[in-house]
């Protein structure tokens, strides 16, 4: 009887190693069928550090970090130019904007080699007004959008001094105005939420009932099987998700699937769809096997009334000692491609930005302060013009140098003022050599 227990003490030897061997060899395929939830909680934490660790030297966090739902800013400006009658003009001003409620407030003084004048500039989707107290005593005179044309023809002895081609130029430059302040406010393609946000989102995405199932998944050039978690989310946090990314526009309520797709216990792609009545959001963003270094891309279709409008998104980055590199590769619906690429000094603050939109690169400084960031360079019109989609704003050949300080928040005050069609020949005229010279508004 003892040969035969010992036989059985070494068949359950053998058992026990080769039921060792297969979950160590199939741990991972064990895991994420006992466990998903677990794995993906893992797998989640590894990708944010990678993330942090790759975009820690990023000069858009620092811009970022001063965003402001309601687009209300407060920036000291410090500007110089040159114009063709007064020589170099020097303005230092005070900006405060609003932008959902489309207002714009900017104060402080014009200096020229000959005399410095305090001024103050309003505008907003309905009029703007200006004031200053060394030329008219702090009354504050403004002009109506909508009744530019007849206002301006109530002022005595209007038809002595402007003819009809400049009143026609003063009207279309009234209209853009209003067009430009009537224009919603948004920040396109960015969710309202922070990183940390979206970090609290995602893992709590993660902890509700899901469906996993093997699948095969492309990276790159190859095809390999890994597997999908399927979670079923609604309600408003998904949502305001999902309106940040369609530039503030209302998609409805309805239901999202959140798709992570892992290989060897890492995410590499996440994927998600969101249908409500009548209208869908479809999105990939892929990752790879190495965030860390992988180009990021991001795969995104929205439709509605039948309609489909497609974003695609890549982002390359590179980090080397003194120099972080970006560039983003962005096509919208059919418009045309959209190429930003810069490189960025950290210690320095020193940025050589270029895009497609602009010929020539544009040189700046950005720097983080307490409360904002700090920007100065050289040739601020071609830097506007330069991140201006698709070339939107004219670019001026005005060299135009600045220096401004950003921070949040804003108090803006809409003031009372005269209006156009009440103004006496010498309001228009005082206004007009005063503050419309420096602003280059004149009599031409």
């Amino acid at each position: 009887m003892e040969p035969k227990k010992h036989r059985w003490w070494l068949l359950g030897i053998l058992v026990a190693l080769l039921l060792g061997f297969f979950v160590f060899t199939f741990w991972d395929a064990i895991l994420i069928r006992v466990a998903p939830k677990m794995v993906l909680t893992t797998a989640l934490n590894d990708l944010f550090f990678q993330m942090e660790q790759r975009f820690q030297d990023d000069p858009l966090l620092i811009v970022a970090g001063s965003l402001e739902p309601e687009g209300k800013y407060t920036i000291d400006v410090d500007l110089e130019t040159e114009k063709e009658l007064l020589g170099p003009v020097t303005y230092d001003m005070t900006l405060q904007t609003n932008g959902t409620a489309h207002q714009l407030c900017a104060e402080g003084n014009v200096s020229t080699s000959s005399k410095t004048l305090d001024f103050s500039l309003y505008l907003d989707s309905d009029f703007m007004a200006v004031s200053s107290v060394d030329l008219v005593g702090g009354i504050c005179y403004g002009i109506t959008y909508d009744t530019f044309a007849a206002d301006i023809r109530q002022i005595p002895l209007l038809n002595f001094l402007i003819n009809d081609s400049l009143l026609q130029k003063w009207e279309s430059s009234v209209q853009e105005i209003q067009e430009n302040m009537g224009r919603p406010y948004a920040l396109p393609g960015l969710p309202e939420t922070s990183p940390e946000d979206m970090r609290k989102t995602l893992m709590g995405i993660a902890v509700l009932p899901c469906k996993a199932q093997k699948c095969a998944i492309s990276l790159s050039d190859i095809t390999v099987t890994g597997y999908k978690l399927d979670f079923s989310v609604s309600g408003q946090q998904i949502k305001q998700i999902l309106s940040g990314m369609t530039d503030g526009t209302d998609i409805g309520e309805g239901t999202a699937v959140v798709s992570f797709y892992l290989y060897e216990n890492s995410v590499v792609k996440i994927g998600l769809l969101y249908e409500a009545e009548g209208s869908s959001l479809q999105y990939r963003l892929d990752l790879g096997q190495n965030p860390l270094e992988n180009l990021l891309s991001l795969q995104g279709t929205q439709r509605k009334n039948g309609e489909d409008n497609k974003l695609a998104i890549t982002v390359a980055t590179q980090n080397e000692e003194n120099q972080y590199t970006e560039t983003w590769n962005i096509q919208k619906g059919n418009d045309d491609p959209l190429f930003i690429a810069f490189a960025w000094n950290p210690l320095s603050g020193d940025m050589t930005l270029k895009t497609s939109v602009a010929a020539q690169p544009c040189l700046l400084n950005l720097s983080e302060t307490e409360n904002g960031f700090r920007m100065t360079t050289d040739d601020l019109l071609s830097l506007v013009y330069a991140l201006s989609p698709n070339g939107q704003t004219t670019q001026k050949d005005e060299m135009v140098s600045c220096v401004m300080n950003v921070s949040r928040g804003s108090e803006i005050v809409t003031p009372a003022y005269k209006n156009l069609d009440q103004w006496s020949t010498e309001d228009f005229l005082v206004l007009l050599n005063g503050v419309g010279s420096l602003l280059g508004i004149g009599i031409q």
